[in-house]
């Protein structure tokens, strides 16, 4: 969806109050994102948040179609109280949402 709209990263990263390289790591699914953070996301993007999740859901079942397992990881709290999306490759898909264009 980023690049639909033409947005590079460093711009919808101080979108999300972010650093580049953190938006990166979210977009490879290295790295956990707030719920905060993707509404941030979404509105930066002209979406709704249930938009990217959708597409994150399609992924999902592309990837567990083509035999890839899909494991949950362990919860954690960050600094601000607020509660990553509990699985790792829930940030995953919705990296990869936000990446394809629809």
């Amino acid at each position: 969806m980023r690049k639909t709209v033409r947005m590079d990263q460093k711009k919808l990263a101080q979108a999300m109050s972010i650093t580049q390289s953190t938006l990166s790591r979210i977009e490879r699914g290295e790295s956990a994102f707030t719920i905060e953070q993707l509404g941030l996301a979404a509105g930066s993007l002209g979406v709704a948040p249930e938009k990217i999740l959708s597409a994150a859901s399609i992924v999902k079942a592309y990837i567990m179609r083509r035999g890839i397992a899909v494991r949950p990881y362990v919860t954690y709290r960050v600094p601000s109280g607020l509660v990553p999306i509990d699985l790792k490759a829930i940030d995953g898909f919705v990296a990869a949402a936000l990446k394809v264009p629809k």
